[in-house]
């Protein structure tokens, strides 16, 4: 399930995204290397992973070079079912807001994104910064099949801030500072992590084509916006 690794490097960065380009499509993994509720710019890397099967050996083969990318410091990696893998993320207590940003990133902006990614976890009030390897059989779904459509991207970038509201608006710069710098390098958004539901966020969840074919929906079956409450694809 986990590593703790002690490599909070831009080059070891690159080399996991470089191993989960070519790596089992069982195996799927995420690199939080900014996490300032576990221990500020000094904690290490937390490496996620998730291998699907129960061949061992073949799940150690595939887990072992992220192991291999730094001194491994924490390692709670065990056989599981598939219902223990998944953890219910509940709301956050009164007083606590939480802010989600994501987008994808392209084969070619890998390498931007990891610099940035590596400057920004040393800043103070970073938020979570995490990177989550997407791809394999999912690529090879055409892209205007579903309403998900970013499906040519290589990792998926989220960033969370969460506290009480006043800290949140104190990070809040540092936030926007980030995002400014990912602008150039990123594309899109999943709805499961973006906190805002304003009409540019939305569109940015769905492929410029999908998004039109939607709103054409909306004003066929809802022209009133009736259901707005959610990401909200305007009838407009």
């Amino acid at each position: 399930h986990r590593d703790l690794h002690s490599f909070p490097t831009r080059r070891s960065s690159d080399l996991w995204a470089d191993y989960m380009r070519t790596a089992p499509e069982e195996l799927t993994s995420i690199a939080v290397f900014a996490n300032p509720l576990g221990g500020g710019p000094d904690a290490p890397a937390e490496i996620y992973v998730a291998f699907d099967g129960d061949d061992l050996g073949f799940a150690d083969q595939a887990i072992d070079p992220i192991r291999r990318l730094g001194t491994v410091i924490g390692d709670d990696i065990a056989l599981k079912p598939y219902s223990d893998t998944l953890e219910d993320g509940g709301a956050p207590p009164p007083g606590i807001q939480f802010v989600a940003r994501s987008a994808f990133v392209d084969k070619e902006s890998v390498p931007d994104i990891v610099h940035i990614l590596a400057e920004a976890r040393a800043a103070e009030r970073s938020p979570v910064i995490a990177l989550r390897s997407v791809g394999g059989a999912v690529s090879r779904v055409p892209a205007d099949s579903t309403a998900y459509g970013h499906r040519e991207a290589e990792l998926m970038l989220v960033t969370i801030t969460v506290g009480p509201e006043p800290a949140v608006e104190v990070s809040r710069p540092a936030l926007e500072t980030i995002w400014e710098n990912l602008a150039p390098h990123v594309n899109g958004a999943y709805a499961n992590f973006l906190t805002s539901a304003t009409g540019e966020d939305s569109a940015a969840i769905y492929p410029a084509r999908t998004y039109q074919r939607l709103a054409a929906i909306k004003r066929r079956y809802d022209p009133g916006n009736v259901f707005a409450g959610n990401h909200n694809v305007r009838p407009e």
